[in-house]
C-alpha cells in the first residue's frame, strides 16, 4: 500500500487552484473554503462560485494498493493494483449520510480524490498545473444511502484510468465516475443547465440547501444543525447575492462538511 502523505486540505487547495486557472474566464468570486470545524460539522470542503450551476466537493485521499495481500486483490475482485478511498466511519458514517442528503438536492455533489501513487507525482501534477488530469470525481448520487445505525467501514475503489468505481462493503458498481481527463468535459456537458448567477439563483440555491438540512433534521436532531438556526431561519430579504451565496457556503461547510 502507498499513501501519498498529504492532507485532504492540501489536495483540496491544489484541485481548486487548478480548477480556477482552467476556468479563469468564467470565475466571478474566490473559492469559499470552510474552517476545519465547519468541515467536520457540514460535510463538504469547498464551493467554487462559477457561472453556471453549483458544484459541491468533499475532498478525500486515496491509497494505492498493489501487494497481493490487499483485500480486493487477495479475493480476486481486482487482478491489478487499485486505488482506495476510505470513508470516515465515526458516528455511523455521519459524514457520508450528510453529504448524500446534500447530493439529493444538488446533483453535482462529489467525492473528489487524487489519482496519483506518490507524493512526488502529486507535486509534479500541481507544478505542471495538471491536478485536474490526476484527480477522480465520484458523484454522491451514485453512492448508496447508509442507515443511521451503519457503523461499518465503507470504501470506494477504482482502477487507474478506468471510469468505473465501486462502493463497498457490498459491492455497488458506479459506471460514471469522472477521470481527470474527463472533468472539464463533464463540467461543459451541463452547459444547458447553466443560469445567470443572480439574486434569484442565489435564493433558489439557498432554498435547496435548507431543504437538504431539513431532511436530515427530520431524521436526526444534530447539535450542529440546531446551532445553525440563524443560517436556516434568518431572513435574506434585501441581502445582496454574495451574502446569500455566503450563507449557502456556511451551511454547506458546517452541516455537510462540503466545499
Amino acid at each position: 500500500m502507498v499513501a501519498i502523505g498529504i492532507s485532504e486540505f492540501t489536495f483540496g487547495y491544489a484541485f481548486l487552484f487548478d480548477l480556477t486557472l482552467a476556468n479563469w474566464g468564467d470565475i466571478t468570486a474566490a473559492p469559499i473554503l470552510p474552517s476545519l470545524q465547519q468541515e467536520n460539522n457540514l460535510g463538504w470542503d469547498a464551493s467554487l462560485p462559477m457561472q453556471g450551476i453549483p458544484y459541491f466537493y468533499q475532498f478525500k485521499l486515496t491509497e494505492y494498493l498493489y501487494h497481493g495481500n490487499a483485500e480486493y486483490l487477495r479475493n480476486g475482485f481486482y487482478d491489478a493494483p487499485y486505488y482506495r478511498i476510505s470513508l470516515h466511519r465515526r458516528e455511523n458514517n455521519r459524514q457520508h449520510r450528510l453529504l448524500w442528503a446534500l447530493g439529493q438536492q444538488n446533483l453535482e455533489t462529489f467525492y473528489t480524490a487524487p489519482e496519483v501513487t506518490t507524493r512526488d507525482q502529486f507535486n509534479d501534477a500541481f507544478l505542471q498545473r495538471a491536478m485536474l488530469q490526476n484527480s477522480r470525481m465520484i458523484r454522491l448520487g451514485d453512492c448508496p444511502a447508509l442507515a443511521e445505525t451503519d457503523g461499518q467501514q465503507h470504501v470506494i475503489t477504482f482502477l487507474p484510468n478506468d471510469p468505473q468505481a465501486v462502493f463497498h462493503s457490498e459491492p455497488r458498481h458506479m459506471e460514471n465516475s469522472y477521470r481527470g481527463e474527463d472533468i472539464q468535459t463533464a463540467y461543459r456537458s451541463t452547459r444547458e443547465q447553466w443560469r445567470t448567477i443572480d439574486n434569484v439563483f442565489a435564493k433558489d440555491l439557498l432554498d435547496h440547501t435548507i431543504e437538504a438540512v431539513r431532511r436530515i433534521e427530520d431524521i436526526e436532531h444534530e447539535r450542529s444543525i440546531i446551532s445553525q438556526r440563524h443560517l436556516l431561519e434568518g431572513s435574506v430579504a434585501g441581502l445582496p447575492r454574495t451574502k446569500v451565496l455566503q450563507r449557502v457556503a456556511d451551511l454547506a461547510a458546517t452541516v455537510f462538511g462540503a466545499t
